[in-house]
């Protein structure tokens, strides 16, 4: 019964040694086809890790809201009939909105108003863009930043 088995294993190791280079691209193949695999299965396991540890710093509880804007006239979009479209618009909030939040939803623990502003600041004569951002206290609450130097800004 065995002889079978060892008479089987004979065979393929005469075709293969028959066949080398048969043999050594189709070794190379699977080689490269389970290598794919694996490297496909590490970037799609670091980059959902990555996601998660992006909504943990924001936090499971925290919401964000956008201001929408409108485009000028000049730079409407067009439909496929030719039609002009407006696009959405929003003002965003104020910071009476942002008083009106918390004095009125008693779960908000912390609300922190944001403004942005693409601009340039210099700095022993080297000049660069920066983004410029204006937050109250509760921000650094909010996205986990301690502060590593100085004090916060009174109320």
């Amino acid at each position: 019964m065995y002889k079978r088995y060892v008479h089987d294993i004979n065979i393929a190791i005469e075709s293969i040694l028959a066949n080398k280079l048969k043999s050594i691209l189709t070794a190379l193949g699977i080689i490269f086809g389970v290598a794919a695999v694996i490297s496909m299965l590490a970037i799609g396991k670091g980059a959902q890790q990555e996601i998660l540890d992006q909504i943990k710093m924001v936090g499971v509880n925290n919401i964000l809201i956008n201001p929408i804007f409108e485009e000028p006239d000049e730079q409407q979009s067009q439909d496929e009939s030719g039609n002009k479209q407006k696009r959405k618009f929003s003002p965003g909030l104020t910071l009476s909105d942002v008083d009106a939040i918390k004095s009125i939803i008693p779960s908000v623990s912390r609300i922190s108003a944001e403004i942005s502003l693409n601009s340039f600041v210099q700095y022993e004569g080297v000049r660069m863009p920066a983004k410029i951002m204006g937050v109250s206290n509760d921000y650094f609450e909010l996205y986990n930043l301690p502060l590593e130097n100085g004090t916060f800004f009174n109320d």
